[in-house]
């Protein structure tokens, strides 16, 4: 069975971290190895991205002394950030290779199939 060259096959990763630089180096290293992926069997895979969502807060405010001056609080903000890829692959083994990366601590991966794309 000869593969059809012309069939891609659609993924979305998710990106979740608390810190942006997290984040840019998890960018750099699923660019750098599409790179070389496509390098090693001469396909052409489309990425789009990063696409950056926006920004969740979270705000708390807790008090300092829980007896005596209850009017002091201290407040603390958390920030998660979301970014998104979209890949065209030309194979299926790809997503496979890329869950074999490592990435730094702290990022959460997901990753979606979407239908297969033809160009």
């Amino acid at each position: 069975m000869v593969p059809n060259t012309k069939t891609k096959i659609g993924f979305r990763i998710l990106l979740k971290a608390y810190n942006s630089k997290v984040l840019n180096i998890s960018a750099f290293i699923i660019q750098q190895e599409l790179q070389r992926l496509d390098a090693i069997y001469g396909m052409q895979t489309v990425l789009k991205g990063p696409i950056r969502l926006p920004v969740k807060k979270r705000y708390y405010s807790l008090i300092r002394s829980p007896h005596i001056d209850k009017h002091s609080q201290e407040q603390f903000e958390i920030r998660r950030h979301k970014w998104i890829f979209d890949l065209e692959v030309p194979q299926k083994n790809y997503v496979n290779l890329l869950g074999l990366l490592s990435f730094p601590p702290g990022v959460e991966i997901s990753v979606f199939f979407k239908d297969e794309l033809s160009s």
